[in-house]
Order: structure tokens, then sequence, then C-alpha cells
């Protein structure tokens, strides 16, 4: 249950982060990073392993929104 509740507050922490750096070149990232809970599953010892797959995953995910660019590049038509 401790477990489950600090899942929650860390999810609920990485949405807050989403919101402040949402942008056009990181809706990918960010959409990654949002779905994370989804690789949490089974009971016991299996939810504690695949949790801490998934905050390796989280903590990749972070560091790619950061390192995302904010905008696109423009790129011209020929």
């Amino acid at each position: 249950r401790r477990m489950e509740r600090q899942l929650l507050k860390q999810y609920e922490a990485d949405l807050d982060l989403i919101a402040g750096a949402l942008a056009p070149g990181r809706v990918e990232a960010a959409t990654a990073l949002a779905s994370v809970p989804a690789l949490i599953r089974g009971y016991g010892h299996v939810r504690q392993a695949s949790a801490g797959k998934a905050a390796g995953e989280r903590a990749r995910l972070i560091e790619r929104l950061a390192q995302a660019p904010a905008q696109p590049a423009l790129r011209a038509a020929e």
C-alpha cells in the first residue's frame, strides 16, 4: 500500500512536470512519461519488479523531456 501511495504522488508530480514542459517538440516524450504507470502490473513481488523497471523508464523519459527542443526546427519547403 505504501508503494502504491508513493507511486500515485510520483505520477501527480510527473503530470505537473509535463504541464510545465509541454511544447510542440516535446509531445512524444510527454505522452510516454504519462503512460509509465501502465507498465506497473501484478501483485506482490511481481509488482515490485515491474515498478523498478518503470522507475528506470521514468528516469529516462524525464531526461528525454528535458532535452527535447521546445520548438521543432523549421524547414524550408523545396
